[in-house]
């Protein structure tokens, strides 16, 4: 486990962790936070759309590379009169290589079921809290504004952390990908080099 990996895990907290941690007096404070937690979940978002933009240029880059090497391949055997076993071989790996380029990269766009994460409606349009911070008494509102960022602040905490290990898995499976694209792209060039001997 990489150093990054280990700051992470131990930085994400439990909810019941970070209602301990939110019994707070000042509600300029609370504020503050539920603010910090909004932008958790905006910086998140805004990784995801990166990673699907890379994703994305990664998958239309491999199917035209694949795209290319198979016509090669198709006119170079129709040229010789022999079949050449390595390369062959070698063939079959490029091939290989950007097949799985693709694959990762289709997994990273994926939709999955219950991938987006929103806000609970519950916790939004509590009838409690949006009625006693209606309410006349300043210091009852101010009590309501105060229940109302700790009630907040968790959820959106929870909502950054599961977009942040889904973002996570996506950059492992985008950089596998980027890595095997690159070693298509050595392969290929070998396969070319080699080709142009033996013809």
């Amino acid at each position: 486990m990489s150093q990054d990996q280990k700051i992470s895990s131990i930085a994400q907290m439990s909810k019941e962790e970070m209602n301990d941690a939110l019994q707070l007096h000042s509600t300029a404070l609370l504020k503050e936070l539920h603010e910090a937690a909004i932008r958790q979940v905006e910086f998140e978002m805004a990784r995801k759309n990166r990673l699907d933009v890379k994703a994305s240029n990664l998958l239309l880059v491999a199917i035209l590379s694949l795209t290319v090497v198979s016509f090669l391949w198709v006119y170079l055997m129709g040229t010789r009169q022999a079949i050449v076993i390595p390369l062959v071989v070698l063939m079959t790996i490029t091939i290989l290589c950007g097949v799985f380029c693709l694959g990762l990269s289709m997994k990273v766009l994926w939709v999955r079921e219950g991938e987006t994460y929103t806000v609970n409606e519950r916790a939004l349009f509590s009838k409690s809290h949006l009625s006693d911070a209606d309410a006349e008494d300043q210091v009852e509102q101010q009590q309501a504004l105060s229940m109302f960022y700790r009630t907040m602040t968790p959820h959106l905490w929870i909502i950054s952390q599961k977009q942040n290990n889904l973002n996570d898995a996506k950059a492992v499976m985008l950089h596998r990908g980027q890595i095997s694209y690159m070693v298509f792209i050595v392969f290929m060039y070998i396969f070319v080099l080699l080709a142009g001997l033996w013809r």
